[in-house]
């Protein structure tokens, strides 16, 4: 994981009770399919989006990316990652196939 990883972001070296720890930042962006992605709009406002689309071609060899339409704070992944994370019993991270509220 780590090689695929490393081609899109980097490993930060952490110290956490006396232990060496890697926090992964990701230095990659997903290319939205903007026909398909659908904003949601409250009060008038723009308040982000209630549908996210990924052109596939674009994203299928990024192993972990962020969005534009939708803010830094996010990350996704592909299907590849995930199957990696429960392969090797990873522990601690949440997955959701709800792209603009996952954690509904």
């Amino acid at each position: 994981m780590n090689a695929d990883l490393s081609e899109h972001g980097e490993f930060l070296p952490a110290n956490y009770q006396g232990g060496q720890w890697y926090l992964y930042a990701s230095l990659t962006f997903g290319q939205e399919n903007k026909r398909k992605c659908v904003e949601k709009i409250a009060y008038g406002s723009r308040d982000g989006l209630d549908t996210l689309v990924f052109i596939d071609d674009d994203v299928k060899d990024k192993m972990v990316f962020k969005s534009r339409l939708e803010g830094a704070g996010t990350l996704y992944c592909t299907d590849k990652f995930k199957a990696l994370c429960e392969q090797n019993q990873l522990n601690g991270i949440m997955f959701s196939s709800n792209l603009t509220d996952p954690f509904n």
